[in-house]
């Protein structure tokens, strides 16, 4: 999927934590594939719920730590979804672990 954006309608960051903080024209925003989010969609809402972020968006390269997921969560999250997770995996992967574990 791809559309460009104008970041002037979007949600104002300060602009000491801009990357765009001298920029005046519109910039393209591009999303990451979808297609391993889409065949695993029960298994992501689950990792999702398990994160308290069920209505995030995410993509194929959506990583734990992309959700603010510290190491010291992991074992929480793990014992909730029954696999082992870390902040560095990619939430796709977890889910085919998930689906695979049946």
């Amino acid at each position: 999927m791809r559309d460009e954006y104008d970041l002037s309608k979007m949600v104002p960051v300060p602009p000491e934590k801009s990357h765009f903080r001298n920029r005046k024209e519109s910039v393209r925003i591009e999303l990451a594939a979808q297609d391993r989010v889409a065949e695993l969609e029960p298994e992501i809402d689950r990792v999702l719920e398990a994160l308290g972020h069920p209505e995030a968006l995410v993509t194929d390269l959506s990583m734990f730590s992309d959700f603010g997921f510290t190491d010291a969560e992991a074992d929480e999250v793990s014992a909730t979804l029954g696999i082992a997770v870390s902040r560095r995996d990619y939430l796709v992967d977890a889910a085919q672990r998930l689906k695979d574990k049946g």
